[in-house]
């Protein structure tokens, strides 16, 4: 890596995965490689049934490849066990959800606590409630919704639902933060106000992969790739063939 070169968060390299429907063999990745470095937008595009939720179930390790390997920061996930698994996900990588996925019976500050809770022991987390309280404070005042911290998910819309699913998934600070449309259930005022979120969290060290539809707020991103054949390719030369 040169030195003005941003650091490498997230790489995967030679992925394989494949599903069996009834006596056929499907091969959806095929040798797929990706990099994620720091502070930046990755988005990826494709049309339905190509692989986009397969590759973000392996990236974040909610399923296993059938081949390849994970590194993040690394170290190598190839080999870890389900409750390494578990952990580094609660706290290395967020999920944004198109369908947002909060609990309906808890309230927005509620919801964005929820990954603290996971994290944290009971003793443990009546030490530190009241700061965790106050991180989720904070990023909820940051998506626009600090006077909104007591409603539940039906009182909110559905862009200030995503905006409390994207303050969730940052709740622990995550190094990746993998997004499954999350603009795709929006009317496009409200998808351009989710993406420019999106954007103002980016920051340094955080990495961002954002699967789409969305030709137009994908342009904005910092490297567009398309999901073809198995593997990544770069979008503005996928788009020209």
């Amino acid at each position: 890596m040169s030195s003005g070169e941003p650091a490498l968060v997230y790489r995967a390299r030679d992925l394989h995965k494949s599903y069996r429907s009834g006596e056929e063999h499907l091969r959806i990745l095929q040798g797929l490689d990706l990099d994620l470095r720091a502070g930046e937008i990755v988005a990826v595009l494709g049309t339905s049934g190509v692989g986009k939720s397969t590759l973000l179930h392996l990236l974040g390790l909610l399923d296993s490849p059938d081949q390849g390997s994970l590194e993040l920061e690394g170290r190598d996930l190839s080999s870890a066990g389900g409750m390494q698994r578990d952990a580094v996900r609660n706290r290395s990588i967020g999920f944004v959800f198109q369908f947002f996925h909060l609990v309906p019976e808890l309230t927005a500050l509620e919801n964005v606590l929820l990954p603290a809770r996971i994290e944290t022991g009971l003793l443990d987390w009546l030490r530190v409630r009241g700061e965790r309280r106050e991180r989720a404070r904070a990023l909820l005042d940051q998506v626009g919704l600090g006077g909104r911290v007591r409603h539940r998910p039906a009182h909110l819309s559905g862009g200030e639902r995503q905006r409390v699913a994207i303050a969730r998934a940052l709740m622990n600070e995550p190094r990746v933060l993998l997004c499954d449309e999350p603009t795709g259930n929006l009317d496009p005022e409200t998808s351009r106000g989710v993406w420019d979120v999106l954007r103002g969290f980016r920051g340094t060290t955080r990495a961002i992969l954002v699967v789409t539809h969305n030709e137009h707020l994908a342009a904005d991103a910092d490297r567009v790739l398309r999901l073809r054949g198995g593997r990544l390719v770069d979008g503005a030369a996928a788009a020209a063939v």
